[in-house]
């Protein structure tokens, strides 16, 4: 099983964050994959959208090409397509970041397929857990290439605390 995204008119992928005790999913947010992340970013409001308490994860530093900011890493449930991997650790900083999917939780146990003569973006996880409902297909930004494969340019890189 696999699930296969289009990169040609789209900037970002279409992912559901899980909160992992409750089950309550945040609405659908368009996420920019990042493979040079080594973990996964996301802004404030998606621990109040999942209903987690921000200062009760691990203290770290996130920081980028436009600097350092402070956050804490929780563990969350990340749905893509139909497609969902468990305890993915994303650092939720205290100030407006992008959501950027690294590598850590995701790609360890996925593969990341790109097709640029058809634009297709296809991920195999290498072990299945499916949802019976998939995260909608819909984005309101862009997916290119460029940001797909984004190298150190406005990627994330995570210092603990």
């Amino acid at each position: 099983m696999s699930a296969q995204f289009s990169f040609k008119n789209a900037r970002a992928l279409p992912v559901v964050y899980i909160n992992p005790v409750s089950g309550l999913q945040s609405t659908p947010v368009p996420v920019e994959i990042d493979t040079g992340a080594a973990i996964s970013v996301a802004p404030r409001r998606l621990a109040d959208a999942l209903g987690l308490d921000l200062l009760s994860g691990q203290r770290a530093t996130i920081g980028g090409v436009t600097g350092a900011v402070p956050a804490y890493v929780h563990n969350v449930g990340v749905r893509i397509g139909n497609i969902q991997f468990d305890n993915v650790p994303v650092a939720i900083a205290t100030e407006n970041v992008p959501f950027l999917l690294g590598r850590k939780g995701i790609w360890g146990e996925a593969s990341l397929g790109f097709d640029t003569r058809t634009g297709e973006l296809t991920i195999t996880p290498f072990e299945v857990h499916q949802v019976s409902e998939p995260a909608p297909t819909q984005t309101n930004a862009a997916f290119g290439l460029l940001l797909l494969l984004s190298l150190f340019v406005g990627g994330y890189f995570l210092v603990t605390n």
